[in-house]
């Protein structure tokens, strides 16, 4: 486990930041994992993918797509920005550690 820190210290993700996990929220209860695989998969092999879900089996609104190759993971941060998946949109914003799509939410975690 990495030392804690605060979200006030952390800097913007940079350009050439590397990352292969996207953490997608704001997910419309109405996208499924397979939903999910075809769209990423579009931008690469993706090693694994999820949907969290409530005790019921309906959808928490977030999932996380993993890649193998992070200029992959990258590519679909940036090419899904402001596109539609659903009924919500994507748009994207960056921190660092953190890189966010809308559409759902991307994040990459670093």
């Amino acid at each position: 486990m990495a030392k804690f820190v605060r979200k006030s210290d952390r800097g913007l993700l940079t350009a050439d930041a590397k990352y292969t996990n996207l953490y997608v929220k704001n997910l419309d209860p109405e996208v499924t994992e397979e939903v999910l695989l075809e769209k990423f998969s579009e931008f690469g092999k993706v090693t694994s993918w999820v949907i969290a879900k409530n005790d019921d089996g309906t959808s928490r609104g977030f999932g996380f797509v993993n890649f193998e190759n992070p200029d992959d993971a990258k590519k679909a941060t940036e090419t899904l920005n402001e596109t539609q998946l659903g009924k919500l949109q994507f748009s994207k914003k960056l921190s660092r550690g953190l890189c966010t799509v809308r559409l759902s939410k991307l994040y990459a975690l670093v």
